[in-house]
This record gives structure tokens, sequence and C-alpha cells, in this order.
């Protein structure tokens, strides 16, 4: 939620400096929501990497078998 809510705050004022102040137009819009939702992106992972999460994210926990990622995306 935190992460969410940062990103959506940052395109908030990230929109009408974009649009308006720079004159990107629609491209200021997309560059701004394109920005807003890497920085959310960030505060999550950073949340997990950190382990404030009742989600433990490690890197040995990871699969490298082919045929479990295959299964999966077939039985979609």
């Amino acid at each position: 939620m935190i992460g969410m809510t940062s990103g959506g705050i940052l395109n908030l004022f990230l929109d009408p400096i974009l649009i308006f102040s720079l004159k990107f137009g629609i491209s200021g819009a997309a560059i701004a929501t394109m920005i807003s939702q890497i920085f959310s992106c960030l505060v999550m992972a950073s949340i997990f990497v950190r382990g404030r999460s009742i989600v433990n994210l490690r890197i040995s926990n990871i699969s490298l078998e082919k045929a479990l990622y295959l299964v999966s995306f077939f039985q979609l």
C-alpha cells in the first residue's frame, strides 16, 4: 500500500509539471506515469529486500528448473 500510494502521489505532482510547465502534453503524462511506476516498484522492492514484509524474498528460494516454470505457464 505504501508503494502504490507513493507512486500515485508522485504522479499527481509530476503530471502538471510535465504536461503544462514543460509543455510536453500527453507525452508528459506518459513520462510522469512511467517515473511514478518505477518509483513505486523501487519502494516496494526495498520493503521486500529489507525484510520489512511478511513475504521473505531470497535468491536461494528461486528454482532454476525450467520444467517448473513451463508447467506453471501452460496450466493457465
